[in-house]
């Protein structure tokens, strides 16, 4: 392919000379790509490459593939297309190994659901607003509706009233608009809307100010009743943040509600390997708990590259730096030299650079006493000549967790 930029004469298929490739593609209503696409990967000659009309088959990539079901199509794009999945999404999966198969299967989206816990009024509790609603035969938005009538939840799961023109606070005053009442008690439309959807009270609703959006009846581990997700979490002395983000890692309740660190509960990770402490497990993969936490979240990661997948351009511990991928290599780049290493050598290797880094850095925890022999051994507690991915996990698995 002529680099762009260079000027070089060129003659086309009739005789007729230009100045440059870039005069030429312009005389004939095409460019670069297409130009090199028909003539160097179809073998097209340069009259058939000129005088054809660019068509959506000139694209890069636009190779005749076919599915796992042996349908054939022109281009990677009309397959994609056909199985309802964006292009990147399955050059992200196939980068991942996976089957054609998997690849155009479609994409499972997760919706984040905020649903508690809900009564009737009567002393029977529902999973969800959704599920009490279907209990009595009566529609979400009706039920919605009724609440906002200043309806009780008994009554509002009961009966059918009409949506109210002057809607009305739970005092029984009538306000101009939704707003109007929204505005009267200092919370926004998106609120009020979202307290309904959950199964407050219209009392609940407007009594409580925007900014705490905790205040939720709640149930501990032990069935123990509370007025507030508040009370149960002084209760249990966990904060609020700790509350949620041991919620959002997979945490139980009881475990959730736990006053000690997590620091004291063991981890596995996908080889088997076993840690006192989920800090250590992802230590020891050289990933932080925000990267982690949100490669869980997302449904492409497998469960090994969630905690086992490269970041191409971040520089690890100890200064290893993945470059790039060829299939099951990577190109990596450490002190200016780069090296091509499997995946499993690829984290051997940045383990054994960051525990040396922790030895020349004096930053080992307390308590933990490795010195280095030579480029691929280390000494552990002058009683273990170990390699570094060895001391590596001793290390964070012997080492002191704080509290």
């Amino acid at each position: 392919m002529t680099a762009v930029g260079i000027k070089k004469p060129v003659t086309d298929h009739l005789g007729n000379q230009f100045e440059s490739y870039a005069e030429m593609y312009r005389h004939w209503g095409t460019n670069q790509t297409i130009y090199h696409y028909r003539t160097a990967v179809k073998g097209w000659s340069m009259k058939d490459a000129l005088e054809t009309p660019p068509m959506d088959t000139d694209m890069a990539g636009a190779h005749e593939c076919e599915d796992h079901l042996g349908n054939k199509f022109e281009s990677i794009r009309a397959m994609c297309d056909y199985w309802r999945i964006p292009r990147t999404t399955f050059f992200q999966r196939r980068s991942k190994g996976w089957s054609l198969e998997k690849c155009l299967s479609p994409i499972e989206k997760r919706r984040r659901t905020t649903a508690r816990h809900v009564s009737d009024g009567l002393g029977n509790d529902y999973e969800s607003l959704d599920a009490m609603c279907a209990a009595y035969d009566i529609t979400k938005q009706q039920y919605i509706t009724n609440i906002r009538n200043n309806l009780s939840v008994q009554d509002a799961l009961t009966s059918k009233t009409e949506k109210p023109e002057r809607p009305k606070d739970h005092k029984g005053v009538e306000y101009d608009s939704i707003n109007a009442l929204c505005r009267a008690y200092g919370i926004t439309k998106t609120t009020l809307r979202s307290r309904l959807e959950l199964g407050w009270t219209l009392a609940e609703i407007l009594e409580n100010p925007e900014n705490h959006n905790h205040y939720i009846k709640s149930k501990d581990h032990e069935n123990k009743k509370f007025n507030s997700q508040k009370a149960m979490l002084e209760a249990h002395g966990v904060s609020y943040a700790t509350y949620t983000h041991r919620i959002k890692s997979g945490c139980d309740i009881e475990t959730a509600l736990t006053a000690d660190s997590l620091h004291k509960i063991p981890s596995k990770d996908f080889e088997g390997n076993e840690f006192p402490c989920q800090a250590a497990m992802l230590e020891y993969w050289l990933i932080n708990n925000g990267t982690y936490a949100n490669r869980k979240e997302r449904s492409l990661y497998s469960e090994t590259d969630t905690l086992a997948r490269p970041t191409i351009g971040r520089t690890y511990p100890g200064g290893v730096k993945p470059v790039k991928r060829f299939g099951l290599f990577w190109l990596v780049e450490f002190k200016g030299q780069r090296y091509v290493v499997t995946k499993k050598g690829f984290w051997r290797f940045a383990r054994q650079k960051a525990l040396l880094s922790m030895i020349q850095d004096q930053t080992l925890p307390d308590g933990v006493n490795i010195r280095h022999i030579s480029e691929n051994w280390f000494l552990y507690d002058g009683r273990y000549v170990l390699d570094g991915e060895a001391a590596f996990k001793k290390m964070l698995t012997e080492r002191k967790w704080a509290n």
